[in-house]
């Protein structure tokens, strides 16, 4: 967030999340968790700093100290690929089953040939992140000629449709609901830090920063969601409030597939030590979406209202 972002945010949020003298405090104590904690506005208020003691902050992985872990430990051209979305899908193609093309490296006809196999696909801006320029095209509906529709898409990849586990479309239909699960490269081998469960509850993205995202952690030995959903405001959910389905409790199918496909994937690119790699998980098995080297870790420690640091730490901190 830009600085007019930031200001905007901390008002509506403060507003939202407390009330009276806290609100006054607020203020000077947020300015004293940015520069103790390394914390941004949204570290700030969906960690519930204000609430919180000197300790129980310090532990928090924040936005500026996970981007000087990803900056310490990560390869830096490594990791940009993994971040683009376009060499993403070069370099882990095998795990993504389904079909793609970067726009600005295809011909025309290329270009027609994928709309022919494709009634309707996705097209994802290949730098941007936090489910935004993502959308869903069906060329036969648009005015637009596929000439003017492949000028539209210069620096974008197209993306057949994934079809998700029955399961997971009962959480919530409209969107693919998909899993968090973040790596860490630490003594020759990769550790699986954490896992969550997004899930939409509008629109056509499941993501925890668009509109309606929410986050529930996963047991890592049984792939049963263990704790509540919570949503960038704080807000918790023990069933999905579009669809009713219960989300404590709930069962991801194929979870040794899935940590079976991101420990393979992380062994691919071990200079990047840190990642975040978001996961479908469909009838046969699962398939990657994408990869975030400088992921946010709130997702993962929202769910418990819990910090994570030292943890972090430890593992970047063992060769």
């Amino acid at each position: 967030m830009d600085m007019k972002d930031s200001i905007l945010y901390f008002v509506k949020q403060n507003k939202k999340q407390c009330t009276g003298v806290r609100r006054l405090l607020n203020l000077p104590d947020y300015i004293f968790c940015a520069a103790a904690f390394k914390c941004g506005c949204r570290d700030y208020f969906c960690g519930k700093f204000y609430e919180k003691t000197f300790g129980q902050r310090k532990g928090y992985i924040t936005q500026f100290r996970k981007d000087a872990l990803a900056k310490k430990y990560n390869d830096k051209e490594l990791a940009e690929r993994v971040d683009n979305k376009a060499s993403f899908d070069a370099m882990f193609t095998k795990y993504l089953h389904r079909d793609w093309l970067d726009v600005d490296k295809s011909s025309m006809e290329q270009f027609q040939a994928f709309t022919e196999r494709h009634e309707e696909f996705f097209v994802k801006a290949v730098n941007t992140s936090g489910g935004n320029s993502i959308w869903k095209c069906n060329p036969a509906k648009s005015k637009k000629t596929l000439k003017q529709l492949r000028s539209k898409m210069k620096g974008c990849i197209l993306e057949e449709p994934i079809v998700q586990h029955p399961q997971m479309g009962s959480l919530h239909p409209s969107t693919v609901n998909t899993i968090r699960v973040n790596t860490v490269w630490s003594e020759g081998k990769p550790h699986v830090f954490a896992a969550v469960l997004r899930m939409g509850s509008k629109g056509c993205v499941d993501n925890f920063h668009a509109g309606g995202g929410m986050g529930a952690e996963i047991d890592l030995k049984t792939g049963v969601v263990f704790t509540t959903a919570v949503n960038m405001e704080n807000k918790r959910f023990i069933f999905h409030p579009v669809t009713g389905t219960q989300i404590v409790g709930f069962q991801i199918p194929n979870w040794d597939k899935v940590l079976a496909m991101v420990k393979e994937m992380a062994s691919e690119v071990p200079q990047v030590r840190t990642i975040g790699w978001d996961v479908a998980v469909t009838e046969e098995g699962c398939c990657a979406v994408e990869g975030n080297s400088r992921c946010d870790f709130l997702i993962c420690q929202m769910p418990q209202n819990i910090g994570r640091y030292e943890e972090l730490k430890k593992l970047l901190e063992k060769e």
